[in-house]
């Protein structure tokens, strides 16, 4: 299992996924359950209708574009659930959320499977050294360019908007 923590924006989620799709032939697909076995594919995260939105959500698998996308159909219900179980060869991105600007809920990149494939090895490897190569580590979290202005200009880094400011990422720990 692989991650890596992430405050963005999405400009600075931008510079990520632009450099990602220039390197390798990918796809995103919805992490979620749909009435279809087909699931939902976007081409580019340009195609995205939306990278963040409530805390819950949303998340999406991160593919080569020749990997098919399986869906599992869930027991008692009519729905296929896409996710990592038959996935493998893939990557997930939880771009975190901004809420009005100024406070911005982390994200991450990672792989669930405990058997991570060579194929999300090499996915992973490559998000990882691109959000390496332009964002700042702080503490456990790499924040982009825009998410350190946020910070910098009073905003909140924070894990959710339940928990206190006490336990935001704070400019002293920069």
């Amino acid at each position: 299992m692989s991650q890596i923590n992430i405050y963005a924006l999405y400009e600075d989620l931008q510079i990520i996924l632009e450099s990602l799709e220039s390197k390798i032939d990918i796809k995103y697909a919805e992490f979620n359950q749909f009435d279809s076995k087909l699931g939902c594919i976007y081409d580019s995260y340009k195609d995205i209708p939306y990278l963040s939105g409530d805390e819950n959500g949303p998340q999406y698998l991160i593919l080569k574009k020749e990997t098919p996308l399986i869906g599992r159909f869930i027991e008692g219900s009519s729905k296929y659930a896409f996710d990592q179980l038959l996935n493998p060869d893939s990557i997930v991105l939880k771009p975190g959320v901004t809420i009005n600007k100024d406070f911005i809920i982390s994200g991450n990149v990672g792989s669930a499977s405990v058997n991570d494939s060579e194929i999300s090895k090499a996915l992973f490897k490559a998000a990882q050294k691109i959000i390496k190569a332009h964002f700042k580590r702080v503490a456990a979290y790499w924040i982009g360019n825009g998410a350190y202005q946020v910070l910098l200009n009073g905003g909140r880094l924070g894990i959710s908007t339940q928990t206190p400011p006490l336990f935001d990422l704070k400019i002293d720990q920069v």
